[in-house]
């Protein structure tokens, strides 16, 4: 994509595979300076991965019981440090599914190490969304941090700002925008994702899928690659570990949030 001389950072999220530990790491969230492609196999630096999903079916955590998905989360957790020399951290829900009927998967994440989560989106949507949780990052009684993907307030109502679908979807002058917001009004840093193949112009289209589903998934392809340039560019980015997490200096408070590069808010440390 061309990220590495914007000197952008981002947070790798992969899967663990429960049967192959070495080819299967496709990193769904990546820092692209430390990422690299050697043919169809994805190698990431050992700077700081995080966790995506449980295993290499993509399940979601509403569909596993209390036993089942600390199961999975473990062993995927396992599979990602082996590979990476490094702790996993972070743990973000396949389709956002951790919920109110499923609150639980919070006390297993931090009984199995993790510090923070990204697993929750509070607006209205067919397949998922908390739309009453809190927009921004906020602590759990138990100690994990749950950091929320963004949205605006508008209308009475939470919007999606933040990535996915909704970024290939709208001109970019309006998530540039959106964004922007979240950092002038909100004074809040922005939390964006993508999946790497939303830049793969060349993958197979699959057959038999309904009319919506294609919709959803192809809409756009062709223009991702430009737009995250430009959004790169637009704003200034950071590891969701250092904004976040760390203690101490500048990693702890939020000066590389996205907001545009020639006028840096002062920041507040979070508590």
């Amino acid at each position: 994509v061309g990220l590495r001389h914007l000197g952008a950072q981002a947070q790798p999220l992969a899967p663990g595979d429960r049967q192959q530990v070495h080819h299967d790491l496709e990193p769904l969230r990546f820092d692209p300076c430390a990422h690299r492609s050697t043919g169809n196999e994805q190698v990431v630096d050992t700077r700081e991965v995080d966790q995506h999903v449980e295993t290499v079916s993509h399940q979601r955590a509403g569909d596993l019981d209390r036993a089942a998905f600390r199961d999975a989360v473990t062993r995927a957790k396992g599979i990602l440090e082996a590979l990476s020399g490094r702790p996993v951290r972070g743990y973000r829900a396949p389709s956002f599914s951790i919920g109110t009927g499923n609150l639980w998967a919070f006390d297993v994440l931090a009984e199995t190490g993790h510090q923070y989560s990204s697993s929750i989106y509070p607006i209205r949507h067919d397949h998922y969304g908390m739309p009453d949780s809190p927009r921004f990052a906020y602590r759990l009684a138990n100690g994990l941090l749950e950091v929320p993907v963004t949205t605006v307030r508008l209308w009475g109502r939470n919007l999606p700002s933040s990535g996915g679908g909704y970024f290939r979807l709208l001109p970019y002058a309006v998530s540039r925008w959106l964004i922007g917001k979240v950092n002038r009004d909100d004074g809040e840093s922005a939390v964006f994702y993508f999946h790497p193949w939303e830049i793969d112009v060349a993958q197979p289209r699959v057959a038999g899928i309904d009319a919506k589903s294609r919709f959803r998934h192809y809409v756009n392809i062709g223009r991702m690659e430009r737009r995250l340039q430009q959004l790169l560019a637009d704003f200034r980015w950071g590891r969701m570990d250092q904004i976040f997490l760390d203690g101490g200096g500048a990693a702890s408070r939020p000066p590389q949030r996205a907001t545009p590069p020639h006028r840096i808010a002062p920041a507040t440390a979070r508590g």
